[in-house]
């Protein structure tokens, strides 16, 4: 019974660094093609073709974002699988008489990645960066374009693209990365005590 629920726990484990990995890929995919895609139309932005983008850019920047914050999760999971597999073990040297607990592990290693994920969509959400026009023509090549033939929709895809609405980048804010990464470094603190009080 020990046994299957340490090859448990290395499934587990294994399931979330795979899945992190082909995220991150999938992730890495479709930053090139938003590049490439963006290079493409920055010479010239008209009306019509921003209008037409639009929805499409929308589309892409929540698919984006799902992948994003998927990468942050199963990171997550990852180092507290990590976790698991110390505290398990510990468990069967500390309570050789006693059946380890294999279930509060389950929870704690998806469930508290999911709490500070949601977190980190929430405070970065209500801190969303703005970002400079200027900036954002300049990135264009459109600095002496006279703004009065680019209607509303049309700033709102410049801005768009500038303002990192796939949030590709750390928050200019750090404390909010340090919603997930604070509790992956504590967990990895822990897990090497766990470890050095083993083999002590």
């Amino acid at each position: 019974m020990y046994q299957i629920n340490r090859i448990k726990i290395h499934i587990h484990l294994l399931a979330s660094l795979l899945l992190y990995s082909l995220l991150r890929v999938f992730l890495t995919q479709e930053m090139i093609r938003s590049l490439s895609q963006l290079e493409e139309d920055s010479p010239s932005i008209s009306s019509s073709t921003g209008a037409l983008n639009y929805q499409q850019d929308r589309f892409s920047n929540i698919f984006c974002i799902f992948l994003q914050l998927s990468v942050k999760y199963f990171r997550s999971t990852t180092y507290f699988w990590m976790f698991n597999e110390a505290i398990y073990l510990h468990q069967l040297i500390t309570r050789a008489l006693f059946k380890p607990y294999f279930k509060p592990l389950v929870i704690i290693a998806y469930s508290v990645p999911f709490v500070t994920t949601l977190v980190y969509i929430i405070v970065r959400s209500m801190f969303l960066e703005k970002t400079n026009l200027e900036t954002s023509l300049s990135h264009f090549n459109l600095t002496n374009y006279n703004l009065s033939n680019l209607n509303n929709q049309d700033l709102d895809v410049l801005i768009t693209y500038q303002s990192d609405p796939c949030w590709r980048l750390p928050s200019k804010l750090a404390w909010q990365e340090w919603v997930i990464n604070a509790p992956n470094l504590a967990i990895l603190i822990v897990s090497l005590n766990y470890s050095v009080n083993r083999q002590s």
